[in-house]
Parts: structure tokens; sequence; C-alpha cells
């Protein structure tokens, strides 16, 4: 076998996870010569285990496995007795651990078993315990070549079915049985009502007289309908030797019923102890009693998986023949045909990959129906309790890789098939409680694929699965010079470097690299404004208003750790859900955005402050301000600890809004006390089919204090059809208190409407309008000018006195007297004269 080239490192997000991240720095490596050494890798709490499964160490025997420990780098195999079947059986191909016992189990999938026309491959398993002891293998004794096949028929000999329909279903036996009587087969016939009966068992089937009249001699039964009842009895009586049945031959039964049973609840059970004995088995369903959910069911869990292979559903027994023809393809002999069912299990390699599981282990059969592939699970006690077998394309090999992750609702089986369509899938599946009791239809399933750009043919998607949640690693990150890095991953994790965390093993060729974890930390982020609002009563529209925020951001322990650094990358948005040139804030040149970064530990909170600007007297006052905080990550290494990891619940953007003042008073409460009036300007009489307007006003009117968001629904009966709205006025008393103010008034109206019953038409739009309506509003006292009057006449009296005293005083009148006596001497009287004229 040569050394596997696919392995590729899948590695699935899923709740399991063991560790959140590692660290591509390896810390140990261990090496060895060994062919294969490092293809599989279990860690346990002190040591290691590697396989070697390509290491010959003679004429037919392959594979070996090591037990290593990190205080050195020697590796030493662990002797134990092979059993003498088990040629070339290549131990360690695949290799899982129980983290709950300590043990683990080693299997050997390629032991070749040459039959008359191919080659099966057997495979077989052993535990191996905490001291290294290996345990009985499993199965004890490898699968026989097969000579032939063994058909039991079971037919419903119920009262429901009519002479003539009995008569169908014997008929179709006869001319199934003529078609394989050139073959290695044997025939086994048994109807059923209330019983089982049977008439022939494969020893006596051709001993006495002539088969097809032994047939035909076959009365029915009548009575009840027990199918379960008589698929047990099958099982237990008629499949074994004493009754001529062949240990190595191929088992088949067919079950022939035309309605649902009286004993369903057992159906699960009888179907699982078929299933233990490896029968194969088809159900055919005759009537229409199967067109119900519950009746298709029964033929679900009747019949072997998957049950589109396996079921028949017919209308009436006459369909029978067309059945026959497909059941001649789907049982094949071997040695007559090299299709079909001819190479169901004997390629099968059982324990190609293994997994523990709850109820047992399950053990992958890659190479099952032309190796298409599969798994069968296993109780601890080695009992086969059911066999998963997917409808894919052949040759996906399903069951390369299989993984065990623990959820909330059980247990998850994660499965690759890394030949699907020359790419590769994963398949995640889950089986219901009721397949407890042997329902093995009950499962869900999800298909795990790479995005649709990532496909890649040759890629093989799902080599290798492993349920923890890691970023993909590659090989020249951890170590120069590996190969096939992730060709195997440790499907549980100790801390063996002492530094409180788990590692990680990772196998490769000829090499085991250990990979720290990396300590998990989780950042939080707190945002503050200052003021905290932003104000509304602005005088000055044109001056934009000043705000700060502080960023402070926070980091704390997750994992066990003492020390973390980390190089934090930020960026604010302010007002982020609005674009330019609509944003109302912006921090420099109209930006919106400004970015910083820092380094911070787990000792020390880190702040950092940002001014920003928001425009006054926006348009939108009523809704916040969404300001968004973004950051990004980058762990720092200090000393010998790896980087820190952050926490995928930490939460890199954040929202902070910041909102507007609200002027509510002393109490914060805003009382308004609106009122509403309408008034209809033309007649209330409306004449249907005239092109009349009918002009409704609305005045609305607040006499109390601010009222925020308010709306007016104006509604209107079938008939009239909405046209148009301006606006007629809009007058503002003041209520604050002030003698002079200067405010700009936004409204909006919007048409609103019961969309269930009406539609808005336009030539312009599909959407109603919404209209915006800006006023300037001014507020100052009403002006009395009675004390303006009095005091301007009072005050000119007084500057007249004032003025005329000054005059006086400097001898303004006197000179003025003298000079008007000497231009009039005449006219002047002389002393102790009268100045009376004559």
């Amino acid at each position: 076998m040569d050394w596997i080239s696919s392995a590729a490192l899948f590695l699935s997000v899923l709740n399991a996870a063991l560790c959140f991240n590692i660290d591509p720095a390896a810390w140990k490596t261990l090496r060895s010569s060994a062919a294969g050494f490092g293809y599989q890798v279990v860690q346990r709490q002190s040591d290691l285990l590697v396989s070697a499964p390509l290491e010959q160490y003679s004429q037919n025997r392959k594979g070996k496995i090591y037990r290593c420990t990190t205080s050195g780098e020697n590796c030493q195999n662990i002797q134990f007795q092979e059993p003498d079947f088990a040629i070339n059986m290549s131990l360690g191909l695949t290799m899982k651990n129980d983290p709950g016992t300590q043990n683990t189990v080693a299997c050997g999938p390629t032991i070749p078993k040459d039959c008359k026309s191919y080659t099966m491959y057997n495979g077989v398993c052993f535990q191996i315990d905490q001291y290294n002891r290996f345990g009985p293998p499993n199965p004890s004794s490898i699968d026989e070549c097969l000579i032939g096949t063994d058909i039991a028929f079971l037919l419903d000999g119920s009262g429901s079915v009519n002479r003539q329909d009995f008569q169908k279903m014997k008929t179709f036996v006869k001319n199934l049985v003529g078609s394989f009587l050139s073959s290695d087969t044997k025939f086994s016939v048994s109807q059923f009502s209330y019983s089982p009966k049977v008439h022939y068992y494969f020893n006596n089937f051709f001993s006495s007289g002539s088969w097809e009249s032994n047939i035909d001699r076959i009365k029915q039964l009548r009575g009840g309908t027990y199918t379960a009842k008589a698929i047990e009895h099958a099982v237990q009586n008629v499949f074994t030797p004493q009754r001529g049945s062949r240990s190595n031959a191929k088992k088949v039964l067919i079950v022939i019923t035309d309605g649902e049973s009286q004993n369903s609840n057992r159906l699960p059970y009888a179907a699982q102890l078929a299933e233990s004995k490896k029968i194969v088995r088809f159900a055919i369903g005759v009537g229409d009693a199967f067109n119900k959910p519950e009746a298709k069911q029964e033929l679900d869990t009747i019949a072997s998986f998957p049950s589109d292979k396996h079921v028949f559903q017919v209308r009436d027994f006459n369909a029978l023949e067309i059945i026959r023809q497909n059941l001649e393809k789907k049982i094949s002999i071997e040695g007559s045909q090299t299709s079909g069912e001819s190479l169901r299990m004997e390629m099968a390699q059982e324990g190609f990959n293994v997994a523990y599981v709850p109820e047992g282990i399950q053990m992958s059969i890659v190479g099952a129906n032309q190796w298409t592939g599969g798994y069968t699970q296993f109780t601890t006690g080695y009992d086969r309790v059911k066999t998963y077998e997917m409808p894919l394309e052949p040759d996906s090999y399903l069951g390369y890789s299989m993984a065990i992750a623990k959820t909330q609702r059980g247990s998850l089986t994660v499965i690759g098939a890394p030949r699907f369509k020359h790419r590769g899938t994963v398949l995640a599946v889950r089986w219901s409680l009721q397949f407890s009791t042997a329902n093995r239809q009950s499962f869900m399933k999800q298909t795990i694929e790479p995005f649709p750009w990532q496909y890649q043919t040759g890629e093989y998607f799902g080599a290798e699965v492993c349920a923890m949640d890691i970023n993909r690693i590659t090989g020249s990150e951890v170590e120069s010079g590996l190969k096939f890095f992730g060709v195997s991953i440790s499907q549980s994790s100790f801390d063996q470097s002492g530094d409180g965390l788990p590692d990680l093993a990772v196998g490769s060729k000829g090499k085991v690299v250990l990979l720290r974890s990396r300590p998990i930390v989780i950042v939080k982020t707190d945002v503050s404004f200052s003021p905290k609002q932003i104000l509304t009563q602005n005088v000055d529209c044109s001056k934009p208003l000043e705000n700060t925020a502080e960023l402070c951001f926070t980091m704390s322990r997750v994992s066990t750790v003492n020390t973390a650094q980390a190089r934090i990358h930020y960026t604010l948005t302010v007002d982020a859900t609005r674009k330019p040139p609509n944003n109302r804030a912006y921090i420099s040149g109209k930006q919106q955005e400004q970015s910083g970064s820092f380094t911070i530990d787990l000792k020390n909170r880190q702040c950092s402050t940002v001014k920003f600007y928001i425009e006054a007297c926006p348009e939108d006052s009523l809704n916040v301000l969404s300001n968004e905080l973004k950051f990004t990550f980058d762990g720092l290494s200090s000393n010998t600890d790896p980087k820190p990891s952050l926490s995928p619940q930490a939460k890199r953007t954040t929202i902070h809004p910041l909102g507007f003042e609200i002027n509510c008073g002393n109490d914060n409460k805003c009382v308004d006390n609106l009122k509403v009036d309408f008034n209809f300007t033309r007649s209330l009489e409306v004449k249907v089919g005239i092109d009349e307007l009918l002009n409704v006003t609305v005045t609305v009117e607040n006499r109390g204090e601010n009222s925020y968001n308010s709306h007016i629904i104006l509604m209107y009966p079938a008939g009239l059809s909405y046209r148009k709205f301006t606006s007629q006025q809009v007058r503002y008393q003041d209520q604050i208190g002030l003698q002079s103010a200067k405010f700009l008034l936004t409204s909006t109206v919007s048409l609103e409407y019961d969309k269930n019953q009406y539609i808005y038409f336009s030539t312009g739009s599909d959407n109603p309008p919404v209209r915006k309506i800006e006023v300037v509003v001014e507020v100052y006292p009403e002006p009395n000018f009675t004390k303006e009057i009095i005091g301007g006449c009072l005050g000119g009296l007084a500057f007249l006195a004032l003025l005329t005293a000054g005059l006086y005083k400097a001898g303004f009148f006197k000179s003025k007297y003298k000079q008007m006596i000497n231009e009039n001497p005449a006219d002047v009287p002389g002393p102790g004269t009268d100045a009376t004229a004559e």
C-alpha cells in the first residue's frame, strides 16, 4: 500500500471544540525511520501513540504501533501477538482514542482473501489500554469467500389478501426461483398471518418432489398481519445451519405484504435482528394501503438501507412481474455477475477508520458497495448494531475519515468521502433516539462542503476530519521540509508542554509535531460622549456643534494565562448610517472616519479620544446618530508565551448612539396639549363621477410643552382619491419664557392608508409622497412706543434747559444784546427815560 498522498487537512467548525486556536510554531518534533511513521497519532495524558502502518517487518506482517514521550525523542515499538489471519493488515492505518477510558483502538483494514473471481479485503481492530496491552481482535475471524446465495420468501397470508392475489404471490416466487436455478442458490418459503408458518426450508426445498408443485400446494392461512413476528422467526429458525443456511453464503429475505402490520412497534427490533446476521432485506408493498405515510414507513423499516434500493411499492399484484426483473439485477450471484450487489461487502475493508461512540465503536466500510462506503456500529461487546450506507456515487470512499463530535443533542458523526465526484465531501450524521430500537432509517444528515468557488478537482476534501475549531495551518508555517502535514490529527488533546493549555499532535510523513494552543482573550469596548446629548436650542445654525468621543478597550482572559499582549487597530465612523452629503456629523474635512492603534495587555485599560462636529439645526433631530466602532486584533508574543487569540464571542463591531436633546422642562417630562381641527371648504356632498375637489384644512395647535414625533392620520372613505397637500400657515407662540429667539421648524407630512385595500398610483413614482416643510420662526415682544415717546419728550426738554443754561453762563445772551443796541441807537432810550413810543 502506497503512502496516502491525499492528506488534505479538513477542519470542521463544531461545538465539540477541544481547543480554539493553535500556534503554528512546533515546540516538539518526534522522528522515526519506520515506513509510514506519523500516519496516525493519539495523545494520552503522559505520552503519545504513533503508528507506522507501512512498516513491513516480516513476509506477511505489516504495521507497528510506537509509544513516544515528550521528555525524549525516542519512540519504542509496542510488542503483541497478532492472530494468524491478520496477514499484512497494515496495523495503525486507523487509530482513535477514548478520553474517558484512556483506551485506544487500532485497526488494520488490508487483510487479503483470495476468492474464485476476486480478492476480498477484510479488517480487524484491537483495543489498547492505558498500560499498552492489546485486547482480542474484532472481529474474531475474517469473512469467508461467498459461495452462493440463500433466498428466503416471506408471504403475507392474512385475510386481507384475496385468493387470486395470493396465487399471484406464488407465481412471483416460482418465476424468481426459476431465474436462479442455474446458480448456486438455495430457497426457503414461509407465509404469515397471526403466526408464521415455514413451508420449505433451505435443506428441503428441492428434496421432495417438484418444487413448483410444492409451491402451488401452499394454502393461504388467513387471519391478522403480524409481520415483525414473522421476520424474527425467519431470522432465528430459517437462516440457521440446521435448516440448510450456509455461513459463507449471501443471505436475502424478501417480504411481500399488502397492508400495515398489527405489531408494528416490534418491526425495528426485527429489522435490527436481521441486520446483525447480515441478512439483506427487500420489502414489497402491494395495494393502496401503502399510500399512507405510516404504512410506507413500515416498508422502510423492514428493508435494508438505503430504502430506495430495497423497497418496492406497486398498486396491485399484477405488477409483481416488473419487480421480479429488478430483483434479478439486485440479487446477483458471486461468479455469475460483476455488477449490482455482487461486490457489496467483499471489498469493505471494515475498520479503515474507526471512532468511539457512547454505544460502542463505529468502524467504517470504505470499500462497501463498489467503494461507495459507509460504516457499521458495534456495541462494547462487539455485537453489530447498525449499518450506515449513503446512496452516493461509486468510488466516493465514504468512511475514509471519521470523527465524533459531542453536541447538546447527542453524538454527531462526521464522515468524509474524499473521492466523491473527484473532489470530496463531508457528511454530518445524527441518529435519532428511536434508533435505539433499531429503526435504522431514523437519522439526520447535513453536507459540509467548501464554497463553490473553492472546488478543485482532485483536492480530496474530507480525507481527514477533526472535531475542533482551529484555523487552516500550512506545513511550511510549522517546520521547513514537512511532507503530507495533516495526514493525521490527534482526536484528544492534553497539556504536555506544561503551560496549562491543551496541545495538539499532528502527523506528517516520518514526523509528528506537537503544537501549542494559543491563550484565548476577550476585548470589550466602551464609548462615551461629551456632551452626552446634542443641543437643539441653537441661536446660530451656521456654527457646528463640537463633541468628543472617548473610546476605551479592556482585554481580559478566557483561558488560563497570566500575560497577554495584542495590537488593536480601530476605526470610528460617526453617523454611520448616513453617507455624504446627507451625514449630520463629521470629524474633519467632512470625513466621517478616524482610525488609530495601540498596544493593550491584561492589566491596563486603554482609551483614546476623538473630536468630531455635528451640524447645528439638522433636518433630522429625532433619529439618533449611530456611531460605529470597529477593531481588529493582532496577538503579540511575550517571552515564551504564544500569541493570544481573540474569542469568537468578542464583538469586533459595535454601535454607540448619540441622541438629541429633548426640552421638557425641569421634570424632563414633556406634557403636550394638542388640539386638532378639521375644516371642509367645499360642500359636504360629493357627486360621484364628477371631477370635483374636496379641500380639507387641518389645524394643529399645541398649548402645552414641546411635542415630539407627533403624527396626524387622515382617513377617508372609498371612492375618494388623494391628490395633494399644501402648507397653509405655521404660527409659533412663545411657550418657553424667552423674550426673543430664532427657530428652524421642520415638519414632515406623509400619506398613510390601508395598503391591503388601496394602491397608490402616480406617473412620477409608485410610492406615496413625503413632504418636508421648513419655517424659520423668530420670537420677539410686541412693540409699545408710549414709554419711548414720553421718554423722548422729557429727554428733549432736559437737554434744552441744559443748553440754555450753558449759553447764558458763557455770556452769549449779553453779547447778542449789545450787538443789537449798537445796530439801532435811535431806538434805544437814554438813561432815566421811558422807552414808550408816542
